[in-house]
């Protein structure tokens, strides 16, 4: 009775004709008998394709309930940031992105800010020591919202900055958590999270790529900002000794899990020069910031 409820329609009918010959001995012929016997070969693939298809259903529900759980652990900051990064990259959320690497480059600019260093950190210089101090030196220039740049063969000309650095952000803290170093606003007339264009973070001197955990520190300071600007699907952040830069580029998947592109490592003045190509651009077209006006308020 199992079987029979199994079977489609047109079986159906094939069974009961073949079934009601085959109550006398008269009218079951050796065909009609063979028939049967073909009818219950095909049910029996057919139990044995959906015992394969259940299996296979199975296998992906485990494997499911497993990558959930790896997120949950994820979430719940159970993980070192080197781990992080190491769940990101396994999990494919954060990889290279040459479409990435070619954005940052068509952002850079040719100019450079008049009066700027061009003696760069060396691979033994210390954060908060010697690089710190050098990358805030770099960005003055940029505070009031316009820049005085020179750019080759030509003469000195004026740069309006679209996101306006905060050089105390590194010495701040929020919600008792550490301020990234480098924080960017839209304007001079906007503080607060929601008016975050951009945020970087300085490390100590270095060669070859950042370490896990200095990744790991900026993608949490950014995934912390994203969750704060709920409207927000895209932004770009950075990491420097102010020699070598690595940016990334953070994309909201759902409301709140994403995934992160990062570019190559750029040195000197070239990873100078992307930085302030963004510092001119407009935010909300390069940067992935979304401007939120409420009457009343700034």
């Amino acid at each position: 009775e199992e079987m029979y409820d199994d079977m489609d329609v047109e079986l159906k009918f094939k069974w009961n004709e073949l079934f009601e010959k085959s109550k006398s001995t008269a009218g079951a012929s050796n065909e009609d008998l063979n028939l049967l016997k073909q009818s219950h070969k095909e049910l029996e693939v057919k139990q044995q394709n959906l015992e394969v298809k259940q299996q296979m259903l199975a296998v992906e529900q485990h494997n499911l309930a497993q990558e959930q759980k790896k997120r949950l652990s994820f979430v719940s900051n159970t993980r070192t940031r080197a781990e992080t990064i190491q769940f990101l990259e396994e999990s494919g959320l954060l990889s290279f992105s040459k479409k990435f690497e070619e954005d940052l480059e068509d952002a850079s600019v040719e100019w450079w800010p008049q009066g700027a260093e061009v003696n760069f950190p060396n691979e033994e210089w210390k954060e908060t020591e010697r690089c710190q101090p050098f990358v805030s030196g770099m960005l003055k220039h940029f505070v009031s919202g316009k820049v005085s740049v020179k750019e080759p063969k030509k003469k000195v000309k004026q740069v309006k900055v679209k996101s306006i650095p905060d050089l105390s952000a590194f010495k701040k803290f929020t919600v008792g958590i550490k301020s990234p170093d480098l924080v960017f606003y839209d304007g001079l007339d906007k503080r607060g999270s929601s008016a975050i264009t951009m945020i970087g973070e300085v490390k100590s001197g270095g060669s070859g790529e950042f370490s896990s955990s200095e990744r790991g520190q900026l993608v949490d300071a950014t995934e912390r900002l994203m969750k704060l600007q709920p409207f927000r699907t895209t932004m770009i952040v950075f990491l420097t000794d102010g020699r070598r830069f690595e940016y990334f580029r953070c994309l909201r998947r759902e409301a709140n899990n994403f995934r992160f592109h990062h570019s190559a490592i750029f040195l000197r003045d070239v990873g100078w020069r992307i930085l302030f190509g963004l510092l001119q651009a407009d935010p909300a077209e390069t940067l992935g910031y979304e401007r939120i006006d409420v009457p009343g308020f700034v």
